[in-house]
C-alpha cells in the first residue's frame, strides 16, 4: 500500500460491510463525507479505532445501522444507536491525523459486522 493509500471499513445501514482503499493524497475528509453522505462526526471507540458517522443522521432520519451500533456497543458505547453509513478508521497519530486500519483490523471489523448482522453476540 502506498503512502497515500488509506484502508478503512464502510458499513451502510442496508448492505454488507466492505473494506475500502482510498487515495488520500488530497486528504481524507472528502472520502469520509462521501461515504457517510454529509458532514461527519467521529466516535473514538479506542486508541486505534474511530467510527465516523453522518453528523445529521438523526435529523435526516437515516436508517438504523445495526452492525455499526453493535460494534460500538462492543467497545462500551451503549448510550445510543447509530444511524446511516459508518466508516471505521485506525485512530490518530501524534499530530491528530487519522490513520488507516491495519489489514488484520479491517478483516476483524468486517467479521464483527457480519456476526452482528447474523445475530451472533460479540
Amino acid at each position: 500500500m502506498s503512502n497515500t493509500s488509506f484502508r478503512a471499513v464502510t458499513i451502510s445501514a442496508e448492505s454488507e460491510p466492505a473494506e475500502v482503499i482510498w487515495d488520500a493524497s488530497g486528504g481524507l475528509l472528502s472520502h469520509l463525507q462521501s461515504a457517510v453522505g454529509g458532514f461527519v462526526d467521529v466516535v473514538r471507540l479506542g486508541p486505534n479505532l474511530d467510527m465516523w458517522v453522518n453528523d445529521d443522521g438523526f435529523a435526516l432520519e437515516l436508517p438504523r445501522n445495526v452492525a455499526a451500533t453493535g460494534i460500538a456497543w462492543h467497545y462500551g458505547f451503549r448510550h445510543q444507536i447509530y444511524v446511516g453509513p459508518a466508516v471505521f478508521t485506525g485512530g490518530v497519530d501524534e499530530e491528530g491525523e487519522s490513520l488507516p486500519l491495519a489489514p488484520v483490523s479491517a478483516a476483524a471489523l468486517v467479521e464483527m459486522a457480519g456476526k452482528v448482522l447474523q445475530g451472533i453476540a460479540l
